[in-house]
């Protein structure tokens, strides 16, 4: 019998493998300006995305 991952999983797997691939090589300073930066773009983004939405007029 073959047991499947959950899709959640290989997307998981598939993130930490493009991260990985990212960082390979980088000095350990190189990395954490890395992870700064991201941090940084998240926090954006998630700030973006709590901005209410503008509803067009008469609707």
């Amino acid at each position: 019998m073959v047991i499947r991952e959950p899709k959640c999983v290989q997307w998981k797997r598939r993130g930490a493998e493009q991260v990985a691939a990212q960082i390979s090589g980088l000095s350990p300073e190189q990395e954490l300006k890395f992870w700064q930066e991201q941090t940084k773009r998240l926090k954006l983004l998630q700030a973006e995305a709590r901005k209410p939405h503008k509803q067009p007029a008469g609707a």
